[in-house]
């Protein structure tokens, strides 16, 4: 049995023809006052730059950006940030006491940050947590090089 990919629907295409390759942000962030950033590159990087120190009200960690939890990342993130990280809880690959293995690693990693994990995450394949931030909060040296930003 083969299977023609072709022959499967994948709706219309809704956006008009001047908007094609345009990037806008939605009507409802703009009146809420959302910016959102997509990083990349080492995440470690960040945290020596001033435009990101105390900067972040929220973040999403992936899997793979998850493993980069320590104290040091709470200087990009403000007092009381809520930070969602992905679990490996739908990874086929992984078997079921490999994803508890992975969870009780991140779990360490969010204690080490002194971070608190917050109760009924909306989605259960995240933790959700809040940046707990002391008057000792991590110092890193910050560095005076100009980043390109798209802002």
């Amino acid at each position: 049995m083969k299977i023609d990919l072709t022959e499967i629907d994948e709706g219309k295409n809704d956006v008009k023809e001047e908007d094609v390759g345009t990037r806008r942000l939605l009507k409802g962030f703009k009146h809420a006052n959302i910016k959102i950033h997509l990083m990349s590159g080492d995440i470690k990087d960040l945290y020596i730059k001033k435009k990101w120190k105390n900067k972040f009200d929220a973040g999403i960690l992936s899997i793979h950006s998850s493993n980069k939890i320590d104290e040091q990342m709470n200087t990009i993130f403000k007092n009381g940030a809520k930070i969602h990280i992905e679990t490996a809880d739908f990874l086929c690959i992984l078997k079921a006491d490999q994803k508890t293995a992975y969870r009780r690693k991140i779990l360490e990693k969010v204690d080490a940050a002194k971070w608190i994990v917050q109760k009924g995450p909306p989605y259960k394949h995240h933790l959700l947590c809040e940046v707990i931030k002391d008057d000792q909060s991590t110092a890193v040296e910050e560095d005076d090089e100009e980043d390109f930003d798209l802002d």
